[in-house]
């Protein structure tokens, strides 16, 4: 990892092809179902596309590497293969991406004539947007019902959405790994990085120290609304990777602790403030419901803490 961050490095310091706004057309029009790119480095804005999908000229073979900000890190996205054969990169939002691509045998370039980046805008579920006060209080209130709860029949276990055998504990692993994560030999799992948890602000270096965690977890998830949701939806929710904040490295300790509960019994030891950000942001984005004991603590919660404006890409 690291002789490919010298290798590109004069590329980040060089102009580059900043493509936000494009971008951000691309995803709001839905009569434009996507933007195709042919100059590297590509730049995907946080939350403005859900996928990219590479394609070359017939029997020429890439390397395509992804930049992530602010962690500043690389990942070695496709290697070695024709890229037009490969299936598409589902990208984790939340973090600006750039993209660049090379000849597998070649250093990587800043404009490729052959290579060209279809960028698939997110879907279109709308965005919501208040200050964090008014959001918690505009959180539909019901009876939590978790009768019929099965984990592994109704959410089950991790999986590879995007085809690259890492499925999305180690999508998220090496997503917020400070260090260019280790894998191991086929690419597959993490075997070594380091996490700063933002449940207790400790620094994490095996991976066997942490979970990933569902900030609002699957069996709150199933006593809030998804009991009624299709299986596909389900398992989208359990697999979120479309914000940066639904799912989280976290020490396994803590998860232990946290279990099943809501904020009116279990709350990290510190950042709080943005413990109750994003419980309300992923209740705002699947529209789940909240119990009257959630939704109080919730409410004094965000009484006590800076009144941060929520935009919430919904699903």
């Amino acid at each position: 990892m690291r002789p490919l961050h010298r290798a590109l490095a004069p590329l980040l310091t060089s102009a580059l092809l900043v493509l936000g706004t494009d971008l951000a057309q691309a995803a709001s029009a839905p009569t434009a179902p996507r933007l195709r790119i042919s100059a590297m480095p590509a730049s995907i804005t946080a939350g403005q596309a859900s996928k990219v999908c590479v394609r070359t000229l017939p029997n020429e073979r890439v390397n395509l590497y992804a930049y992530t900000l602010p962690n500043r890190t690389y990942r070695l996205v496709r290697t070695g293969a024709a890229a037009n054969t490969l299936p598409c990169w589902q990208v984790r939002p939340g973090a600006d991406t750039r993209l660049y691509a090379a000849p597998a045998a070649g250093p990587a370039s800043r404009n490729s004539s052959s290579v060209v980046i279809d960028v698939i805008p997110a879907a279109a579920g709308g965005t919501y947007v208040a200050p964090v006060r008014t959001a918690v209080r505009q959180l539909a209130v019901a009876a939590e019902d978790n009768i019929g709860y099965d984990r592994d029949r109704y959410f089950g276990d991790w999986i590879d959405a995007d085809g690259d055998c890492q499925n999305t504990r180690h999508e998220v692993l090496i997503a917020e790994s400070q260090v260019p994560p280790t894998l191991s030999a086929r690419r597959c799992t993490v075997t070594a990085g380091a996490w700063r948890s933002f449940y207790d602000g400790r620094l994490y270096t095996s991976p066997s120290q942490v979970d990933v965690d569902h900030l609002v977890p699957l069996a709150e998830a199933w006593g809030s609304g998804a009991r009624s949701w299709t299986q596909a939806r389900r398992v989208a929710f359990a697999n979120d990777l479309g914000v940066a904040y639904a799912l989280n490295a976290m020490p396994g300790a803590l998860n232990s602790a946290k279990a099943a509960r809501g904020p009116e019994s279990w709350m990290p030891p510190v950042n709080r403030c943005r413990y109750v950000e994003i419980w309300t942001a992923v209740k705002h984005r699947w529209r789940l419901r909240v119990d009257p004991a959630e939704r109080a603590a919730l409410v004094g919660f965000a009484d006590a803490c800076p009144d941060n404006v929520l935009r919430v890409p919904r699903v």
